[in-house]
């Protein structure tokens, strides 16, 4: 399923493979690497507090983010090397993307909704740089999940088409 434009954009298509896993396995290793530090730390004798304050709420929140960017990043690099493939079915971390998109969809808006809630209760007087603060986050949260279900949607159903269409040739 050569088409003219993968042809001729061969080489630029190789570079956005490359980048796209060069990034998604780099951010696959910063989620490593922030499991593995601060283990490491606890067992050099890190006092109990620092690490506490270290290993809170947001650093789940980071991890979960990192591990799925990178899923997400390494299934472009497959979807275009695919893409520029003559023959052969989808790898399966692509043929799985569709569902890492909507668990992201769905950490997205817990992450949100909770960050928000946790803003809410700190108090009722506000200043006007937390409500705007507040009003991203929110933006955040109801703009987000529906474009990575919508991304989930089309890649679900662009999947058969490339398959049928490779068999046509």
């Amino acid at each position: 399923m050569e088409t003219r434009f993968v042809v001729e954009n061969q080489r630029f298509l190789k570079l956005c493979a490359g980048a796209a896993r060069f990034y998604g396995l780099l951010f696959l290793f910063v989620a490593a690497m922030m499991v593995v530090l601060p283990a490491f730390l606890a067992f050099s004798g890190m006092e109990g507090d620092k690490l506490r304050s270290w290993l809170g709420a947001m650093m789940l929140w980071r991890l979960l983010s990192l591990v799925l960017s990178g899923i997400l990043a390494l299934a472009l690099s497959d979807l275009i090397m695919y893409v520029m493939e003559g023959e052969g079915e989808p790898k399966w971390l692509l043929r799985h993307a569709d569902k890492v998109l909507f668990a992201y969809a769905a950490f997205t808006v817990v992450v949100y909704v909770s960050l928000a809630a946790n803003t809410f209760s700190h108090g009722s007087r506000w200043r006007s740089s937390e409500v705007i603060s507040v009003a991203f986050m929110l933006l955040h949260a109801v703009a987000t999940p529906p474009i990575l279900v919508g991304i989930g949607i089309a890649l679900r159903k662009i999947l058969p088409i490339l398959q049928e269409s490779k068999t046509l040739v």
